[in-house]
């Protein structure tokens, strides 16, 4: 697992950008994302167009971001905003979950990995980790990229 030398102070509340075209997702994220369990809901886009100028405008130290939505293709953009704001950690964010999508986050620098059919406790573990500097695979796309890496092993 990544680590990152800023560890956050437990008592500071991490800061939520989200970026999906999915009202529902948003809205359900943004209902758990909570002060009283150490969040802040700094935004939401419904897509990522302007996902750079908002980070500037937010300062978000998580961006939750949908991986299948309009707008640029979202592992160039987590790639470029890694380099662009380092301090700010992607989660993406998906309703398909698969070993060469994950990689290809990984590749791109993001902090986490997620599905939509995760219970709310999994994405807020996968926030609550990103912030952290930790790395999180959590729930399907743990057990999915686990399963598709013994079959690649042929065990």
């Amino acid at each position: 697992m990544a680590q990152n030398s800023n560890i956050r102070s437990a008592s500071t509340a991490i800061r939520v950008l989200c970026v999906d075209d999915n009202d529902f997702v948003a809205d359900s994220l943004r209902r758990h994302l909570t002060p009283d369990r150490g969040f802040e809901w700094v935004g939401w886009l419904h897509s990522s167009f302007d996902l750079a100028h908002e980070i500037v405008r937010c300062g978000p130290d998580v961006v939750v971001l949908d991986v299948d939505m309009a707008g640029p293709d979202h592992f160039e953009a987590t790639d470029s905003l890694t380099r662009q704001f380092p301090a700010t950690h992607v989660v993406m964010l998906s309703g398909f979950v698969g070993r060469e999508m994950i990689d290809r986050a990984i590749d791109a620098g993001a902090w986490g990995f997620v599905s939509k059919n995760d219970d709310a406790e999994s994405i807020i573990d996968a926030v609550r980790g990103a912030a952290s500097g930790v790395f999180m695979l959590r729930g399907e796309a743990r057990r999915r990229y686990a399963r598709e890496r013994e079959i690649d092993q042929g065990t």
